[in-house]
């Protein structure tokens, strides 16, 4: 039987090595990262890179404070049980934040700086250029499900960050989504402002109240009490230009009449990409290699990149769906089945955004398939549950640690 105190030792080591490689991970993600920003690129995926190097700081510092209990730690001060109790908790801790620096190592972002389309970077300048004048404004951006409006959104949020936040103390990106109340938005944005979470709409208005600040919300289905929410003082006079203090707000949603209940006064409509736009995007989502390959394959490729109509979901979902075949066969396979769908004669949103997601269901390998049946029924599951769930289950191997089952889920 292994003596507790070596099984606690070799627990600390295999934890400092771990360390070790977050650490170089995190270093590495900077380091290009500061090399973006210093040539004058923006970040494609700020948001998750932003997460990531946060989440991973935080560990580290859990890592950190750890270690240091253990070296500082004294059994000869305490009881038999004191002692028990104390390695116990090292063991414990050492074991959760092993699982937490394999998850984070597993899902380290790439870095992306590509901004493509005209019609993107020019919606790009004109919210940017709403941003950069003196008045208090409520800007809708709007357009059909999957048309780019997150990720206009999230390019806002990159060029504020780029340009020093462009004179805002604080600039808060808040996910919404359909029946999301306002209590749950509200902890979002006390968490981004280091409220308590309890923290309700006085708690906001005194935070912000003499403060710069433009929230990006993002996905609304139905207009939000912005008062009520608390970033919207209902005390303050806007017509006052000596009032050092401003306020932006910048939301997404799929309807123009939502701008109009939200008393947006100025709007930013994302519509389909033109065909040079849509030709890029959908490259970017398939394997360049097989459609350059074929004369054949390619004039297949730009068939099957017309019926997506510039929607960028669909462009995504089809190039990702297509990027693992090969053969011309397989090629013709999928524009015949995109022809039977009469995908270009749905005459709803909701219809055509079913198909596409349907469709890239229909080409997921049969266990992945299965992985998100299981999750769906079984969706208030938490994501560790789930991946337990999938490896009992046999549907995506057998792994050794977390680490290995993440980078097999992902």
């Amino acid at each position: 039987m292994q003596d507790p105190h070596q099984s606690l030792y070799l627990k600390i080591d295999d934890l400092k090595n771990n360390m070790k490689h977050l650490m170089a991970a995190k270093k590495d993600v900077q380091r290009k990262l500061d090399d973006l920003q210093h040539n004058g690129k923006l970040l494609d995926n700020q948001l998750l890179v932003n997460d990531w190097l946060r989440n991973a700081g935080e560990t580290l510092d859990k890592v950190n404070q750890l270690l240091d209990e253990y070296s500082n730690g004294n059994c000869d001060a305490g009881s038999v049980f004191q002692c028990c109790c104390s390695r116990y908790k090292c063991f414990s801790k050492a074991i959760k934040l092993k699982v937490e620096i394999s998850r984070l190592t597993a899902k380290q972002p790439g870095i992306k700086s590509k901004i493509k389309g005209k019609k993107v970077i020019s919606n790009l300048d004109i919210a940017c250029s709403y941003l950069a004048d003196e008045t208090n404004d409520i800007i809708g951006i709007w357009g059909m499900g999957g048309v780019g409006k997150t990720t206009l959104l999230s390019k806002i949020y990159q060029r504020l960050f780029h340009n020093a936040k462009m004179g805002f103390d604080h600039v808060l990106f808040i996910e919404a989504s359909q029946n999301t109340q306002l209590e749950e938005l509200q902890k979002k944005i006390a968490k981004e402002l280091h409220l308590p979470s309890s923290a309700g709409q006085q708690d906001i208005f005194i935070a912000l109240k003499t403060k710069n600040i433009v929230l990006l919300l993002d996905d609304i289905w139905e207009p939000v009490d912005l008062v009520g929410l608390g970033i919207i003082n209902p005390f303050r006079d806007d017509d006052d230009s000596t009032k050092p203090y401003k306020y932006k707000v910048i939301f997404t949603a799929r309807s123009e009449d939502v701008c109009a209940q939200m008393k947006a006064s100025k709007k930013i409509k994302v519509e389909c990409l033109e065909e040079d736009d849509a030709w890029e995007l959908f490259k970017d989502n398939v394997n360049l290699d097989v459609i350059e390959s074929d004369e054949r394959i390619n004039e297949i490729a730009k068939l099957v990149m017309n019926k997506s109509g510039g929607l960028p979901l669909a462009l995504k979902t089809f190039g990702k769906a297509m990027s693992k075949r090969k053969t011309v066969q397989e090629w013709e396979d999928i524009l015949s089945s995109l022809k039977n769908s009469g995908i270009e004669g749905f005459q709803g949103e909701q219809e055509s955004l079913l198909y596409i997601l349907g469709f890239s269901y229909d080409y997921l390998p049969k266990n992945i398939q299965e992985c998100f049946l299981w999750a769906s029924i079984l969706r208030w599951l938490c994501k560790d549950d789930l991946l337990e769930l999938w490896m009992g289950l046999g549907l995506i191997g057998n792994f050794d640690n977390l680490q290995q089952a993440y980078r097999s889920a992902r």
